[in-house]
């Protein structure tokens, strides 16, 4: 065997003994359960879309999108009909015009701290902002730090992104407008065990 056949066929043991790992370690395969959940969320906002008055048309138009939180893998007992494990915690829409800053992490300096990260004389000056492996972060209304962004040592890298919204904006953004129907919107559901929890937590 030459390098090349001994190198394919190493590769081709690992792949063989990790998934051979894999299914003794009885890792739960949760993809069918996580389809579930999108379709028992995604049924249920659609039916209430039609109790507010929105057509068909209007909701297959819509751009409905779902963040799914949970303390750990759902089961399939965690999926029922009727969502009692689940909360509608936020509403989201999108803004085209809503601000993403990039901000320094917590050693409170643009890039690296202490390095001139772009080479262009003056260490730790804005433009550094988003260093490659700095510890730099990006913002957005969302963020519970966004109104304490240090703009000074900040920027804003790019616009349009989801902001909060309410049920109310989402229920009456149907016939009234023409384009009402091709707005964006994200829905975040919490499994109750979170909220169960944490109150135990505090």
């Amino acid at each position: 065997m030459n390098r090349v056949q001994l190198v394919s066929l190493g590769l081709i043991t690992a792949g063989c003994v990790w998934r051979a790992l894999w299914i003794v370690a009885c890792v739960p395969d949760r993809t069918d359960t996580a389809d579930q959940v999108r379709k028992v969320v995604t049924t249920s906002i659609q039916q209430d879309l039609r109790d507010a008055g929105w057509s068909e048309s209007q909701i297959d138009a819509a751009e409905l999108s779902l963040l799914v939180r949970a303390a750990k893998s759902p089961a399939s007992s965690d999926v029922n009909p009727d969502l009692s494990n689940w909360n509608r915690t936020s509403v989201q829409r999108f803004d085209p015009e809503a601000e993403v800053w990039i901000v320094p992490g917590k050693d409170g300096q643009p890039g690296w701290d202490g390095w001139d990260d772009n080479q262009n004389g003056t260490v730790d000056d804005r433009s550094e902002l988003g260093a490659a492996w700095s510890d730099d972060h990006c913002v957005t209304p969302l963020s519970p730090d966004f109104p304490a962004i240090p703009r000074e040592r900040s920027r804003i890298i790019n616009r349009g992104t989801f902001v909060a919204s309410d049920w109310k904006t989402v229920a009456t953004a149907n016939s009234t407008d023409s384009q009402s129907s091709n707005l964006r919107w994200r829905f975040v559901y919490t499994n109750s065990s979170i909220e169960r929890d944490q109150a135990a937590a505090e």
